[in-house]
């Protein structure tokens, strides 16, 4: 079979199973198994592809059409013009999340700031998208998660960082456990997701930690931990960045009113009200 063959059976494969991004993915599964870019594929579209590459394709195909996100099966996505390592274990970077980051580059430009906390890191792509830009400052990543933190480590090493320090522990135990040097701004992804939300989620984010995701019960339970054990850590003129999810704003800002001395809230490229941002 040739690429271009087996390009068009995948495309039909993932639409029947209910994939809305069909050709893309079938795209990068083309070039991630086969390294043929959208070119070469239609200039080689009569060559037969090795045997071996050929049923590693088919199995990815298998795993993207069961459901599994396609950043797992090619192990690594893009967020904030830089490549991150991925895979089951660690929640995916999303384009929204880059909000944050920018806020934070935008803040430090401003202030020259020379401490980050990122809490609920991850895969540790919106802390170390901040280092890559200020090697001078020191951006620490807070994570309870063995998984996550692999990545995580693994991240730091890709782009070869020195001024990342991974801290494993639960942010529910607040800044003064930890006794590390006040930040100037904190930025944090937290899980969001109201409990019962989970399980009527699309079935790729089933693949995802639960951990990274289940914010109690209204989905805010993180959001009082910051106000109550991070907030105040901040060094003054300091900002907290925080993504949350739709409709939470209101329930968000209730944990911050007597604290904050101002701030503004930022849409996502939807229009939803995605990231707070708040100062001290």
């Amino acid at each position: 079979m040739n690429a271009y063959s087996a390009y068009r059976d995948t495309v039909k494969k993932l639409l029947d199973s209910g994939c809305e991004n069909a050709e893309f993915e079938a795209r990068q599964l083309v070039e991630f198994c086969f390294s043929l870019n959208e070119t070469q594929l239609l200039m080689k579209n009569r060559e037969n592809v090795d045997g071996l590459k050929l049923k590693r394709f088919n199995d990815c195909v298998e795993r993207r059409s069961l459901g599994e996100p396609l950043q797992y099966i090619l192990g690594e996505w893009d967020f904030f013009a830089l490549k991150f390592k991925v895979g089951k274990g660690v929640l995916i970077p999303r384009p929204e999340t880059e909000i944050l980051p920018r806020l934070a580059i935008d803040q430090l430009k401003k202030t020259g700031g020379k401490v980050v906390y990122d809490l609920c890191s991850g895969s540790g792509c919106v802390g170390i998208s901040i280092a890559k830009f200020f090697p001078n400052c020191r951006v620490y990543l807070f994570e309870i998660s063995d998984e996550a933190n692999y990545y995580a480590r693994q991240n730091i090493k890709l782009h070869n960082l020195f001024n990342v320090e991974l801290i494993q522990g639960d942010v529910k135990k607040g800044s003064k456990y930890f006794g590390l040097p006040n930040p100037d701004v904190i930025v944090t992804n937290p899980p969001y997701v109201p409990t019962y939300d989970i399980e009527s989620l699309q079935r790729e984010i089933s693949f995802e930690p639960k951990i990274a995701l289940d914010g109690g019960i209204d989905g805010l339970d993180f959001y009082n931990v910051i106000s109550a054990s991070w907030f105040g850590c901040l060094n003054p003129g300091g900002i907290l960045a925080m993504e949350c999810g739709e409709n939470q704003i209101r329930g968000v800002l209730s944990f911050f009113l007597n604290i904050s001395t101002g701030g503004k809230i930022i849409k996502d490229e939807n229009g939803i009200d995605r990231v707070i941002m708040l100062k001290k």
